[in-house]
């Protein structure tokens, strides 16, 4: 396995860095390294790499990006994801306030014949309460 100078290492770090922030799943070794060597043949990227490259420079990141950091790269899912430290995770949420969603009596009664007695049918859901429940079916409080 060819070895990597200083300024190589750095920028494939660069690079597995920008396809890690760019994916939107996990990427695996065996990806990233064939997505390099691709770019490699086309003359779009300098070198080739072997996947144990990839796989140390990967703990390498690691090390620079810890809980501490604020942003971890871990592996996950047979692939390795950049995500936010679990230690911000209550000031991140704040991103993404929560939503309120007020439901009716009835959808609410609807609700918890389908959580008690699943699966079950509208039919089900009708002869518990016995009333018609297509009005809450098409309610635009469940569709939303």
């Amino acid at each position: 396995m060819p070895t990597l100078d200083k300024d190589r290492k750095e920028r494939l770090k660069g690079l597995l860095s920008a396809l890690l922030l760019a994916a939107e799943r996990p990427l695996s070794i065996a990806l990233m390294t064939d997505l390099i060597n691709a770019a490699a043949d086309d003359e779009e990227w300098p070198h080739h790499v072997v996947a144990k490259q990839v796989e140390d420079l990967l703990y390498s990141l690691q090390l620079t990006h810890d809980a501490e950091s604020g942003i971890e790269l871990v592996p996950v899912a047979g692939g390795w994801r950049f995500r936010t430290s679990p230690h911000f995770s209550e000031l991140v949420r704040r991103l993404w306030p929560e939503r309120r969603i007020r439901l009716s009596k009835a959808a609410l009664e609807a609700l918890s014949v389908v959580a008690y007695q699943q699966p079950c049918t509208r039919l089900d859901v009708e002869s518990v309460r016995g009333v018609d429940c297509s009005a809450i079916a098409s309610s635009s409080v469940l569709t939303k």
